[in-house]
């Protein structure tokens, strides 16, 4: 990778392409769709095993209450603790076998 650095010494690298994924994230203590971004051709469990972060940056996050499925809030960016994941999947390769708040993701956001 060629790394170019100004007469300030801020370091410029080239840019890495990402693929968005639309992704439900299982926490302890919330449910979380939002949007994965990871690099080509490299699937979640790819990104995961990798990079090992201890934090999975998450962006346009809606955060959803596990019992009463209610959208709690949004945030355009969240750090997601690597720890605190139960399950994670693909938005739309989970099969609907009831009504889910969050399948209207993609359609609109809800103002807060």
């Amino acid at each position: 990778m060629s790394v170019h650095v100004d007469e300030k010494g801020k370091y410029f690298t080239p840019h890495i392409s990402k693929e968005v994924i639309n992704t439900l994230i299982r926490t302890t203590d919330q449910i979380i769709i939002g949007e994965l971004h990871i690099r080509p051709e490299q699937r979640i469990t790819d990104a995961l095993k990798t990079e090992a972060p201890p934090f999975i940056p998450i962006t346009n996050a809606d955060i959803y209450c596990p019992t009463s499925e209610e959208l709690q809030y949004h945030s355009d960016f969240l750090l997601v603790a690597y720890h605190q994941i139960i399950w994670m999947s693909p938005l739309d390769e989970l099969y609907p076998t009831r009504p889910m708040p969050w399948k209207q993701h993609n359609e609109e956001q809800p103002q807060l």
